[in-house]
């Protein structure tokens, strides 16, 4: 099994702190590494817990391990090892902690030795004496190195301090107590598990400082304790490097540190790379991390360490061969199965085929359910009863009207009037109208459904003597709304023996016109009159639903600047900032001021700072005057909320990350097959739309609110307290509690491109210039209002009773909107 080698880096940190730098990637001057961890505050309990002690469970389980600390002299390789005579809080006392807290035997050895000047040296031993090396059975071991028995901590702890008094420390330019060697101390586990004996080796490598010969200023005898030590790291980079380019030939025998080193990196390896954020330790820096960037790539084997006599090897061999050939005995049954598997496969398809319909019908039920359900509450309406009470007295009144048809009828058959000169028709009897003809007048609707019956109950003998005049009555009943007027029919009947009849005549008033307006207008009177523009056919279908009292919205343009192509637009203490497409952000005070410069501005939100993005970076302006990078996201940013301490970004790969700006900790989810492009936060809910024209809630789990829309989601309004989604094919939605409360198509005439809501109202903008004004009333939603900026519009923003527009012909205005009741 092969393992990669984990590299982390801890900075030591200073006063002139020139790293950028989150939990797994940091950037030195123009250059950024990537690591499994980065750690800038973290204590010394946090880094044991994070990483150490899931490598002590693979050393208790049998696994080599190892933990190599790399850097330069004075960067904190020994505090962090806890390779020191006075320190307890390192890695190595808490391993001892850990150890004897979970282990039932106490099986534990140690050895503890440091690499001097190519020289092996026992720190165990009274007697600095050379030791040499040899190879058994493929790993190299120290000959004549003491192995102490550890049987408590203390034990453990009393072995290292003796370890670390004599371990060479010598001071130069750059530390005081810098390690002049290479220090290595290694636990050693067996113990019998199920009849098999298990051992492992934790090695703990404190190596020396990586530091040139000039910056250290050494003489002497310290310049050839130098030399050997760059020697010896040297040699393990070009390991490193062969590893790296997995090469044939691995030069593990250049030195007695890599030699020793073959067998620790046969395991599970953590390299701490330990560095200095100071302006000067800057090159010995950069080769630090170049050195441990490449150690990341490597690839290293990993076995469990058993030991077994010969009689039980013969047994696993037996039992290996039992396995295979149950596992061929499974391949022959598949064979033979085979036939019967696609039989079951078809039935399974044939089966979600039979489920989907299921559900299809299921579905058309309920939505009959709940059609007949609304009718039932339909009919239970006052104003449907009135309708329906009205319809029988009109019935009742052509039941009449037939009967006096009949008398016309009669009429015609007798002989024929004398003719009349068309001046005696001046003297003819005034026509009075009926006493139902109010009724009609304000039932238009049930008129369509008398006039069939009216024009199918008289008889064809009798309508031509009455062509003109039933039928000019009759035509605007039957005409559809909205259509030109039928010109009026002469007063003269083409037969005159209609002019003798005493029968009263009905008289069916006009067809009334409704005149255009631009906005929803209702009276509080008997007769509701609805006035609206009529627009395109593709919009009549838009819903719009009255409201009890008559509303008008009177918009104004307070002030005005041209000049500037607002993309982004945010509002600081009271005022207008906004990005253009020269890269300057600007802010709009008595005139116009430059705050910064910025290359690729996307997005802009502001407080107390300004919050912007550059493609993938997320950056802040503060009241200093300073743009600092706040983190740096692997996939571009496209829309962005700052709710509280917490910076929400949504992503081009349909991520929505969680910046937490307390410990700079950030939360990552993948929400959306498609961009994310607009987040909304309601009542501790948030929202996202997306190009997969979905829109989800994220609360104690993500809902996906249903129906999806036809086109991608590219703004979410709060508006009183429900959500609203604007999609690009012009529909608006309305939701609550998850729920679509009505939706609003062909809402403008040209995509949808962004919207702002206000306290009495929202806006909506689209691509041709055209802002509408939107109110809700009760569950319906219906536009109070449009407002033509003959300009393509880019980006609206709320301040205070009104709004802000920016438009693509370099002009912003700032327009407040109020209801005239």
């Amino acid at each position: 099994m092969n393992s990669k080698i984990n590299v982390e880096i801890r900075i030591k940190p200073s006063i002139e702190n020139t790293i950028d730098s989150n939990s797994k990637s940091l950037t030195v001057g123009t250059k950024t590494y990537n690591f499994d961890k980065v750690h800038l505050t973290t204590s010394q309990k946090q880094l044991y817990t994070s990483s150490i002690e899931p490598l002590l469970s693979k050393f208790i389980e049998g696994y080599n391990c190892s933990v190599l600390a790399y850097g330069q002299t004075g960067s904190g390789k020994t505090y962090t090892m806890g390779i020191s005579e006075l320190d307890t809080s390192g890695i190595v006392p808490q391993s001892l902690e850990y150890l004897f807290k979970n282990l039932n035997e106490k099986s534990l050895t140690c050895t503890f030795i440091e690499i001097y000047n190519e020289e092996v040296i026992d720190l165990l031993s009274s007697h600095k004496v050379p030791l040499s090396l040899r190879e058994i059975k493929g790993e190299v071991h120290v000959a004549g190195a003491n192995e102490v028995n550890l049987n408590s901590v203390e034990e453990g702890l009393d072995v290292l301090r003796r370890g670390c008094r004599e371990r060479t420390t010598k001071s130069t330019k750059m530390n005081s107590q810098s390690s002049r060697s290479h220090a290595i101390f290694t636990l050693f586990l067996r113990r019998e598990s199920r009849g098999l004996f298990i051992s492992s080796k934790f090695s703990f490598v404190d190596l020396a400082g990586s530091e040139r010969l000039k910056r250290t200023l050494c003489i002497g005898e310290r310049a050839r304790e130098s030399i050997s030590i760059n020697s010896g790291l040297l040699a393990l980079g070009n390991v490193i490097s062969a590893l790296y380019k997995k090469a044939k030939h691995v030069p593990f025998r250049d030195s007695k540190l890599t030699r020793i080193l073959h067998s620790c990196l046969n395991g599970h390896v953590l390299m701490i790379a330990c560095i200095s954020s100071s302006q000067s330790d800057m090159n010995e820096t950069h080769n630090t991390l170049k050195y441990a960037n490449r150690a990341a790539s490597i690839q290293t084997a990993t076995k469990l360490n058993v030991e077994v006599d010969n009689t039980k090897m013969a047994v696993i061999l037996l039992k290996k061969e039992i396995s295979k050939l149950k596992t061929e005995n499974q391949i022959l049954k598949s064979r033979i199965q085979t036939t019967k598997h696609a039989n079951i496969e078809g039935l399974i398809r044939e089966n979600r085929l039979l489920k989907s319909q299921i559900e299809n019908i299921k579905y058309d039920t309920l939505i009959d359910e709940k059609n007949e359900d609304l009718a039932q509450e339909i009919l239970k309406h006052p104003f449907v009863q009135n309708l329906i009470n009205d319809n029988q007295k009109l019935t009742e009144e052509v039941e009449r009207l037939k009967g006096e048809v009949n008398g016309i009828i009669d009429v015609n058959k007798s002989p024929p009037y004398p003719k009349v000169s068309p001046l005696s028709l001046t003297n003819r009897p005034k026509v009075i109208s009926p006493p139902y003809q109010n009724e009609l007048k304000n039932t238009p609707i049930l008129s369509k459904a008398i006039s069939p019956i009216l024009c199918k109950e008289i008889s064809p003998s009798c309508s031509k003597a009455i062509s003109p005049p039933c039928s000019k009555a009759i035509s605007p009943l039957c005409s559809p709304p909205f259509t030109k007027p039928i010109p009026k029919a002469p007063l003269i009947p083409k037969d005159p023996a209609c002019l003798k009849t005493t029968s009263p005549v009905l008289k069916i008033p006009p067809r009334i016109k409704t005149s255009p307006s631009e906005k929803i207008s209702w009276n509080p009177s008997k007769q509701r009159k609805v006035t609206f523009k009529l627009e395109d056919q593709h919009n009549r279908r838009t819903l719009f639903t009255p409201r009890k009292e008559k509303v008008e919205l009177n918009t104004d343009i307070i002030r005005s600047i041209g000049g500037y192509t607002a993309q982004f637009m945010a509002i600081r203490d009271d005022h207008l900032i906004f990005s253009s497409l020269d890269n300057k952000v600007r802010i709009w005070k008595e005139r116009i001021e430059d705050l910064f410069t910025d290359t690729g501005i996307r997005h802009l939100i502001s407080d107390s700072n300004i919050f912007y993005t550059t493609r993938t970076i997320l950056k802040q302006f503060d009241h200093r005057g300073l743009c600092m990078p706040v983190y740096a996201y692997k996939s571009e940013i496209n829309c962005i909320n700052k709710i509280q301490t917490k910076i929400y970004t949504g992503h081009e790969d349909g991520t929505l990350n969680v910046l937490d700006l307390r410990n700079m900790q950030i939360e990552s989810i993948k929400l959306h097959t498609g961009s994310i492009f607009c987040i909304e936060n309601i009542n501790d809910k948030i929202f996202t739309g997306s190009r997969d024209h979905s829109v989800k809630s994220i609360s104690h789990g993500i809902v996906t609110l249903s129906p999806p829309h036809c086109d991608s989601v590219i703004s979410l309004l709060n508006y009183k307290g429900d959500l609203v989604s604007l999609g690009r094919d012009s529909s608006i939605r309305r939701w609550s509690n998850n729920k679509l409360i009505r939706t609003v198509n062909n809402s403008h005439s040209t995509n949808l491109k962004t919207g702002v809501p206000l306290e009495n109202y929202f806006v909506t903008g689209d691509k041709g210039g055209l802002l509408k004004f939107w109110d809700f009333h009760k569950s319906n939603m219906f536009a109070v209002g449009q407002l033509d900026m003959n300009n393509p519009i880019n980006c609206i923003c709320r301040s205070g009773e009104g709004f802000y527009v920016g438009t693509s012909r370099k002009n912003i205005s700032y327009i407040v909107g109020e209801y005239l009741i």
